[in-house]
């Protein structure tokens, strides 16, 4: 009976395994296991691993648009270029190697017919006989991460460009030169032996740095310059009309520290320590506001043009006046001028407004007026201490305030002693 029973048992089970089995054959199905085609290839080629071409050897010409790349640091020929472009929309990075330059006439990259787009960075061009970079046909261009030294110019650039992080050092000419319309910002051009940054109209220079040149900073009209060191040059900065100095340091320069055109804004600045005169303004309608012009060779701010507002500036211990005035039709509002060697203020011109300035312990007069000058209004200035034993010395047919002390004073313009 057992046999019988066990024998009924395994085949229902039998029975049950199949009927499972079917239900797991369509469930699981996989599909037809032939391949729809031969294998594609998975790996990349060497031209989309590197899609540059690479410049092992000098000279060497740029004519088609492309990347481009140095291999290593590489030596011209004499009286070549190191490399030429010649076309638009070329990418050209130096990799961190140098072009060095050989005798004779050449140029280590140069931009030889007009052409747009190009980025030039990563490397350095030393000991050119003509220019580092000279890209003056390059517009609509990027020049990066560049350190030109030792060749005529350091880096000469076209217009709609920008230059970011470049060092121009020890060339026999101008540091870092550019046309109308760029940008120039984080740069370095020291030891030049003539300019070490010009840029032309209408250009920005932001956080720059110009030392040991023949001429510090030179723009043309309508620029900005703002966060930039001129120190130890011959001359800190000079700039054309319509002109931005904001934040600038012109200190420990041989002349002058900061010389605007017409219609210019200087502001915020520091012009210490110069050969001569802090901030020179030999033009019209120009404002100088809060400027620290003081321990220069001669005046600390020098106004011989009209119609400028000299306002809460400082003018302290320089060797000749704080302030002095030929111009005409000026206005000096709350400035501070003490202990300067000469007067705290000194007026040449006529018809010009000081009002609310301090002018004490200077070693001639506070603030004094020239003989036959006329129609200068002198009111609540402030000056005592000064050494010649007089407050103020005016003369002429000019218009001030009657001297008082603050104690005692009933009259709202008086000036103080």
């Amino acid at each position: 009976m057992k046999t019988r029973h066990n024998r009924k048992l395994i085949a229902l089970t039998l029975l049950a395994l199949a009927t499972f089995s079917q239900h797991l054959s369509i469930i699981f199905a996989q599909g037809a296991l032939t391949p729809p085609g031969a294998p594609a290839p998975t790996m990349k080629t060497l031209d989309q691993i590197e899609p540059r071409t690479p410049i092992s050897s000098l000279p060497y010409s740029i004519t088609n648009p492309g990347s481009y790349y140095l291999t290593a640091s590489l030596t011209g020929i004499a009286g070549s270029d190191g490399i030429d472009i010649t076309t638009n929309d070329v990418i050209l990075d130096l990799n961190g190697f140098t072009l060095h330059g050989a005798a004779g006439p050449g140029a280590g990259i140069n931009v030889v017919n007009p052409a747009k787009n190009l980025a030039i960075r990563n490397g350095t061009l030393d000991s050119w006989a003509g220019v580092g970079v000279v890209a003056v046909n390059a517009y609509n261009s990027q020049f990066e991460h560049l350190c030109s030294s030792a060749n005529l110019d350091g880096l000469y650039v076209g217009s709609n460009c920008v230059v970011l992080s470049c060092t121009a050092c020890q060339n026999r000419f101008i540091g870092i030169s550019g046309g109308i319309n760029n940008i120039i910002k984080d740069s370095l051009a020291s030891a030049n032996s003539s300019g070490g940054i010009g840029v032309g109209n209408n250009s920005t220079v932001i956080s720059c740095t110009a030392s040991g040149n023949a001429s510090g900073f030179a723009a043309g009209n309508n620029c900005t310059l703002k966060d930039c060191n001129a120190g130890g040059n011959n001359g800190g900065f000079s700039t054309g009309n319509n002109c931005t100095l904001q934040d600038c340091n012109a200190s420990g320069n041989s002349t002058i520290g900061i010389y605007p055109g017409n219609n210019c804004a200087v502001r915020d600045c520091i012009a210490s320590g110069n050969g001569t005169y802090g901030i020179y303004v030999p033009n019209y309608n120009c404002q100088i506001i809060g400027d620290d012009c003081s321990g220069n060779n001669s005046h600390g701010i020098y106004i011989l043009g009209n119609y400028n507002l000299v306002k809460d500036c400082t003018a302290n211990a320089n060797l000749n006046d704080g302030i002095y005035v030929p111009g005409y039709d000026c206005q000096l509002l709350g400035n501070t001028c003490s202990g300067n060697s000469a007067y705290g203020i000194y007026l040449l011109g006529n018809q010009n407004r000081v009002d609310g300035n301090n002018a004490a312990n200077n070693n001639s007069y506070g603030i004094g007026v020239a003989t036959n000058n006329v129609d200068n209004n002198i009111t609540r200035n402030f000056a005592p201490g000064n050494i010649l034993g007089g407050y103020y010395n005016f003369t002429g047919n000019n218009d001030y305030a009657p001297l008082g002390s603050p104690n005692t004073s009933t009259n709202p313009w008086q000036n103080f002693q």
